[in-house]
């Protein structure tokens, strides 16, 4: 190791500082506690039970002694989070340093040391220690190697040279070691921390930031960015630390509330839930496409949501029935431009006429005639959606009832209440119906017209008319778009329609969209992008940036090789990925009977766990199957069920459950039960296979009962 005592000098000096600030940190935080009883005990001694009765300058007391435990309860959090960040420095304050030396006035000045941490350490005489990895000029340590560099900051751009790159190791505040590299993040790093187990949660990827990630990780003046990643490229990872940095940058116009994620599921939500809390970060928002279609449908009456899980168990059924299929038909029509283009020409004849209107008498007097209510809709209120005009025109009749004192005058009133809430409600489930049956109107679409009113009228509406209602109530003005939100990240972008992207944008259309995906992860057959043109015509207006990450880093050079091949004979392309050279175990295809299945699950679990793997995935194609398999396996102690409804994602020991649940996640080892030829004869089926083979980081087994398929014959 070069500069040994420099090193470990540098290091004493840095901790001795982080133990100093951690001290003062923590006397701070018993003050505040201290003042914070203090004031609740003064706040009862003095001011005691507040009334009205007392005369408003106790309430005035009560209020200021509120205002003062507020701001001390935000100063103690505020050094509350300063202590855990100076409790991680103190484990490891820094990972990286440059030596850079910049050019000013035309010559080049002698060289600084800057050091590359986690956090901003600055000293009592501000003195920076530690620059944060998102700082200006900590993006030369990702973006160059020896030699000229540059970065850009509030003075503009800085030019100079970096005669020194150096990475470090340093865990319980000890140096494990300081590698010198000359042009990006070195492979003996990388290399340790790729062939690293599993962990309970997603951790983060400061110490090995690549130079194409950084790119997506720093890009603040794309409106749309649009990411294309390989699996294993890291697209998730790069997306919390790209909503670190925009925090980090914009600290003072960007709070956690204008921040959500869309996860594929909350399992997986739960997944990546320490990211930011590593990075100094409060969590965001996160939710489902799902859940943000529940919160704005749950009231309509009667009525069920299907599930996403529940739709992708209907799609997997391994027994598909003449129903299965005309749903198929359905998801197809509905995903589609036409449809959505459909949509919004309902919309647009809806303004266009009045609906029927009641004419609004109290007593004797006619307050509105029907003419009256057909100029408000059409004309007064016509800039509106019609929901939007219906909610204005309901607003003006209440205001026009007299406000009498006469007896009998509030029945009178509550009843018109009544009649106007009863002719004004917007019956979107109707509107919907109606839609509907014009859009399926020729007779080829008969199927699909019963299918559908069919499933509306026994109480369930399917996930995919879910959306088509969302999109519906949006353009018609039954929902008001969220301008507080800032920041959207979209991932597993693959999955989502045009008609999804569509509502997203309108919905949120003030926000920067950081949206990630992998087009050969298109799980859906019926319900996704399908190319990313569609999803870019979408945002033409915003003129998206498009962006691809190519090299893999989960998986080994054997797995990935194994998984890019199912595809490849269903592509005229071949799909590009570059695997980061980390080579392990062939994948191993293994025929047997199903009933033998279980006893060699279980031998495969006690292997992988004694080569000291943490976390054995079992992936099957449906929850069904997955339940199924439990059963079989459920007496080994090492084995857990993963369904819909698990919410805590624990990696450890063996994991059963379907691959649309286990999008984003990784494990040690991956087993693959039952694919044969009867379920890999399409594209839809090699991607879906390709998805799980890929959630493997070091070892992958497929179990195969029936005849092996062309495709796998090609592989192996």
């Amino acid at each position: 190791m070069r500069d040994n005592r420099e090193e470990m000098n540098k290091l004493n000096q840095v901790l001795e500082e982080v133990r100093k600030q951690y001290d003062e940190n923590r006397l701070q935080l018993s003050s505040y506690r201290e003042d914070y009883a203090a004031s609740q005990r003064a706040l009862w001694e003095d001011v005691g039970p507040v009334s009205i009765s007392n005369g408003l300058d106790q309430i005035a007391d009560f209020m200021g002694h509120i205002h003062t435990m507020k701001n001390q309860l935000r100063s103690y959090e505020f050094l509350l989070k300063q202590s855990s960040k100076l409790e991680r420095q103190l484990d490891s304050p820094y990972f990286g340093r440059i030596d850079f030396s910049e050019i000013k006035a035309g010559k080049i000045t002698e060289p600084e040391q800057l050091y590359i941490g986690t956090y901003n350490l600055i000293s009592d005489a501000h003195e920076f220690l530690i620059y944060d990895w998102r700082s200006p000029l900590a993006s030369m340590f990702y973006d160059y190697g020896l030699g000229e560099a540059s970065y850009e900051c509030a003075d503009g751009t800085i030019a100079g040279e970096i005669s020194l790159k150096r990475q470090y190791k340093i865990e319980k505040g000890e140096l494990a070691y300081a590698i010198d590299s000359e042009i990006n993040i070195d492979d003996t790093v990388l290399q340790d921390m790729l062939s690293q187990q599993t962990e309970q949660k997603m951790k983060t990827i400061i110490t090995t930031i690549q130079r194409e990630q950084n790119q997506v990780i720093r890009n603040d003046q794309d409106k749309v960015l649009v990411v294309q990643g390989a699996a294993g490229s890291g697209k998730t990872s790069v997306a919390l630390h790209r909503i670190a940095y925009l925090m980090y940058k914009n600290r003072e116009r960007l709070s956690p509330e204008q921040v959500i994620i869309f996860s594929p599921n909350e399992l997986f939500g739960d997944y990546i839930s320490s990211v930011l809390p590593q990075l100094g970060e409060d969590n965001v928002k996160q939710s489902t496409f799902g859940a943000l279609v529940e919160s704005h449908l749950r009231s309509l009456a009667g009525i069920r949501l299907e599930k996403y899980s529940d739709m992708m168990e209907a799609l997997f059924d391994a027994h598909p029935s003449t129903q299965q299929q005309t749903r198929i038909h359905c998801m197809s029509s509905k995903s589609s431009a036409y449809f959505k283009d459909a949509l919004d020409q309902f919309a647009a004849r809806l303004v266009k006429a009045s609906p029927e209107f009641e004419a609004i008498t109290y007593g004797e007097a006619k307050l509105f005639s029907t003419a009256d209510l057909g100029v408000l809709f059409e004309s007064t209120y016509k800039d509106m959606p019609y929901m939007k005009r219906i909610g204005k025109i309901r607003e003006r009749l209440k205001n026009a009832i007299p406000h009498e004192k006469r007896q009998g005058h509030s029945k009178k009133r509550l009843a018109l209440l009544q009649q106007i809430d009863r002719f004004s409600e917007v019956d979107l489930l109707g509107l919907y119906r109606r839609f509907i049956q014009g859009y399926y109107s020729e007779p080829g679409d008969q199927s699909a017209l019963n299918y559908t009113l069919g499933r509306i009228s026994s109480g369930v509406l399917d996930y995919e008319d879910q959306i088509a209602m969302l999109y519906l109530k949006l353009v018609i003005g039954g929902i008001d778009p969220e301008y507080t939100m800032r920041v959207v990240v979209v991932d597993e972008a693959q999955d989502y329609t045009p008609l999804q992207y569509e509502i997203l944008k309108r919905l949120y259309n003030r926000a920067h969209f950081t949206i990630l995906g992998d087009i050969h992860q298109s799980i859906h057959p019926h319900l996704n992008i399908g190319s990313y043109d569609r999803l870019i015509e979408v945002f033409q207006e915003e003129q998206p940036k498009f962006i691809q990450l190519l090299k893999s880093y989960r998986s080994t050079q054997e797995i990935n090789a194994f998984a890019s091949q199912l595809l490849s004979p269903f592509l005229k392309e071949e799909s590009r990925s570059d695997s980061y050279g980390r080579s392990g175990e062939t994948p191993e295809v293994i025929h047997l009977a199903l009933s033998e299945s279980h006893k060699t699950i279980k031998k495969l679990i006690r292997t992988s766990l004694l080569k000291g793997h943490k976390s054995v995935g079992i992936l099957t194609k449906s929850e069904r199957d997955a339940r199924k398999l439990y059963e079989r396996l459920r007496s080994s102690p090492d084995v857990k069920l993963i369904t819909q409804n698990t919410d805590l994602f624990i990696n450890q020991g063996a994991l059963i459950m379907p691959i649309y649940m286990a999008k984003g996640l990784e494990f040690d080892a991956v087993i693959i039960h039952g694919f044969d030829n009867q379920n890999l004869v399409s594209l839809s089926d090699a991607r879906l296979l390709y998805t799980a083979c890929t959630r493997a980081l070091h070892e992958l087994k497929l179990l195969k009962f029936g005849d092996i398929t062309s495709v796998i014959d090609q592989v192996v």
